[in-house]
């Protein structure tokens, strides 16, 4: 009961309605206070306690996503699956069969990965993406650019949506070699028929130029910081032409 979860929205570029929302674990120790997720999270992700963290983080936010649902609230919902998560046999499965079973739809959520040496189509991880998205449920690359980059995968996996990491959106103001960059991986996406997603912007210099290049999405503190359940409902009643 020390977990709980958060929501930080997306936003659609053009006219910043929300229209998705990550789902974030957040660990809150009766001794320590809150944990930060990057000491946690690695440290699970090297053992056997990740595969019940994703069980639980699955039941809560899928248990959330409905109830949202019932209350006439639409968007995405995105959940971050660690590379030992997408290589458990059997693991496509059990997402499909949790997400159904809460009166769901396949459509009704995405997966985000992040890229590395292990993410090849030939692959038991590379079954289970495809086994998912053939179902319906979204893919997207998370950290996109942060470190290992191999374009093969690009067009090799199901994948809907690249997500530019925040090192690549810090220096935009300012960096002409950032602006290149984000141009060239925006419009790169766009070629290969993706979903792209500014994350980490902070500023509204990073957010009028990420939405000059064309980024579809945009996610970070400059439009919201993480929300509870009921934060987040708030702001999408208050916005109701994002449901559309």
């Amino acid at each position: 009961d020390q977990f709980h979860l958060v929501y930080q929205p997306r936003f659609r570029a053009h006219d910043l309605a929300p229209v998705a929302a990550e789902a974030l674990l957040r660990w809150n120790h009766p001794q320590l206070g809150a944990v930060s997720p990057a000491e946690f999270i690695p440290v699970f992700e090297r053992t056997t306690l990740m595969d019940g963290v994703t069980a639980w983080v699955l039941e809560h936010a899928f248990s959330q996503l409905a109830q949202w649902r019932r209350e006439g609230l639409s968007l995405t919902l995105s959940i971050n699956l660690s590379a030992r998560d997408v290589s458990r046999k059997g693991m496509a499965d059990a997402f499909i069969s949790a997400l159904l079973c809460k009166g769901l739809s396949c459509s009704d959520v995405e997966i985000e990965i992040t890229e590395g040496e292990w993410l090849r189509a030939d692959s038991l991880p590379g079954e289970q993406l495809q086994q998912l998205a053939a179902a319906g449920v979204r893919v997207a690359i998370d950290d996109f650019g942060s470190g290992y980059s191999n374009f093969g995968y690009l067009t090799e996996l199901p994948i809907h949506t690249i997500k530019l990491d925040k090192s690549m959106i810090d220096d935009l103001p300012t960096d002409r070699r950032a602006q290149l960059k984000v141009q060239a991986v925006i419009s790169l996406a766009h070629g290969l028929g993706y979903n792209t997603v500014g994350e980490g912007a902070e500023t509204p210099e990073q957010v009028a130029l990420l939405q000059a290049y064309g980024c579809d999405e945009i996610q970070g503190f400059a439009l919201s910081r993480p929300l509870s359940a009921a934060d987040l409902a708030q702001q999408l009643e208050e916005a109701p032409y994002a449901q559309t």
